[in-house]
């Protein structure tokens, strides 16, 4: 009995390209009519509303504290390190509870957009030295179906919120 050669269907070109492009999934999300993403794998959930507890001494970008399932996650307002004013009067407020290393925190944004694949190629990186990442805690810029989003410095941007609380 002949071995038969196992069947490998016909792909067009195009498809056999697109398979090989690489793609990052973003979550992009609204403050203070500003566009910004972070990469989806450190979100953990998006929350549309939360009852949040003030708690004294804490600094001003401390909203206050959630009791997320049994677990005390503080909600933080990132305005100020973005160097941004805070309107307390936005209507739509959303709350992203986002990872980095072990720290678990919610952040309060307008609004959650989209979550999109992109190609790795559409996400620009921000050299050290850059201004524009060292002080607005900006990794880089990425395009969105033709816009351009701000790739925001998560890791960066938490580790300075921890170090002043």
């Amino acid at each position: 009995m002949e071995a038969q050669e196992p069947f490998i269907p016909d792909h067009d070109e195009e498809v056999i390209e697109q398979e090989r492009v690489r793609t990052v999934q973003l979550c992009i999300f609204r403050i203070n009519n500003i566009e910004y993403a972070v990469d989806i794998l450190q979100v953990q959930e998006i929350l549309k509303t939360v009852d949040t507890t003030w708690v004294p001494t804490t600094p001003r970008f401390v909203k206050g504290v959630i009791n997320l399932r049994g677990v005390i996650i503080p909600i933080l307002i990132i305005q100020d390190f973005l160097n941004m004013d805070f309107d307390e009067k936005t209507k739509e407020i959303e709350y992203l509870i986002v990872r980095d290393d072990k720290l678990l925190v919610g952040i309060e944004v307008e609004k959650v957009l989209n979550i999109v694949n992109i190609p790795e190629d559409n996400v620009f990186v921000y050299e050290e030295d850059d201004p524009l990442r060292r002080e607005n805690y900006l990794l880089g810029k990425c395009l969105v179906f033709e816009d351009e989003v701000n790739l925001l410095d998560l890791h960066r941007l938490l580790g300075d919120a921890r170090s002043a609380l």
